[in-house]
């Protein structure tokens, strides 16, 4: 079981800039008994009003994704996933500071976490983003 890293990119509306960001890292485990991947991406964020980070996949196969994460601040949160109606949100938060949830994904569509900072703070954070990908087959062994 694998995942694609399609995009990774940090976007700062309020400059209209669109960024590639350089402390992005993923760590990834595959566990051999489930073919399940385990791992963590870090993500910095800026203190700019509407500064956002979002980091897509694709995931090779229908799969349960958990997730979970803590930031320093309040960002508003959503997972989203370009589909032929539209954009659909299976994850979709106004504030959070501390998080955890899950979603289905399915096979070969491209899903994206994405933050934003809607408040004005001197400063700039890391946090990490922790998951787990479960291909469906597998997530009632």
């Amino acid at each position: 079981m694998e995942f694609k890293v399609i995009r990774r990119r940090a976007l700062h509306s309020a400059l209209g800039l669109s960024v590639a960001t350089l402390g992005c890292c993923a760590v990834c485990a595959q566990d051999d008994k489930k073919d399940n991947v385990t791992g963590k991406l870090s993500v910095d964020m800026h203190g700019a009003v509407h500064a956002m980070v979002e980091r897509c996949y694709v995931f090779e196969q229908d799969s349960n994704v958990s997730f979970s994460f803590a930031s320093q601040y309040p960002l508003a949160f959503n997972v989203h996933h370009h589909g032929d109606s539209g954009t659909e949100f299976p994850v979709k938060r106004e504030s959070e500071t501390i998080y955890q949830a899950e979603f289905e994904s399915k096979a070969d569509h491209e899903y994206c976490f994405m933050w934003e900072n809607r408040i004005f703070r001197e400063a700039q954070w890391v946090f990490d983003l922790f998951f787990t990908v479960t291909p469906i087959e597998n997530s009632s062994l």
